[in-house]
């Protein structure tokens, strides 16, 4: 096996178990990868990061957890803001262009979804802060990688 086989058992381990993927196969389903690929890396020892990190994102699993298993795996996860704080039309400011200056897409958004019933109102939002907060999870996940190959390099 490579120098890289005891980060990978680790690594993929802690991924398994966050997943709940009892079996290589499972996981490897999971990562998009054949059996027989995962297999191979396995024996090299070398992570698929480009599919470990959104898998890992998309299940809101702390990368510092994954790669380190030093903190619990939901720790670096955040709950949705909409989960604990219900966005409706009351938030929304009272003339969509204020924001116009800073971003003028926003105001744009904002204009939009004033004009719908606040059920869909509410249902919109909902949807945003979810695909927005899936993209803060991802960077903030590459940010950390990034920073993980500046460590290892030097």
């Amino acid at each position: 096996m490579s120098d890289g086989a005891p980060e990978w058992e680790a690594v993929m381990g802690r991924l398994a178990d966050a997943t709940g993927a009892g079996t290589d196969a499972a996981l490897a389903r999971m990562l998009g990868l054949s059996t027989g690929d995962f297999a191979q890396r396995k024996k090299r020892g070398k992570i698929p990061w480009d599919r470990v990190i959104p898998l890992a994102g998309s299940r809101m699993v702390s990368l510092d957890w994954l790669t380190t298993g030093v903190a619990a795996p939901d720790a670096g996860a955040r709950r949705p803001i909409h989960d604990d704080v219900p966005v409706t039309a009351t938030q929304l400011p009272d003339d969509p262009a204020q924001m116009a200056g800073r971003q003028p897409r926003v105001a744009a958004l904002l204009g939009v979804v004033a004009a719908l019933s606040p059920e869909a109102q509410d249902a919109v939002l909902s949807e945003c802060l979810s695909r927005a907060e899936a993209a803060q999870r991802l960077a903030e996940l590459e940010r950390r990688l990034e920073q993980m190959d500046e460590q290892r390099r030097a």
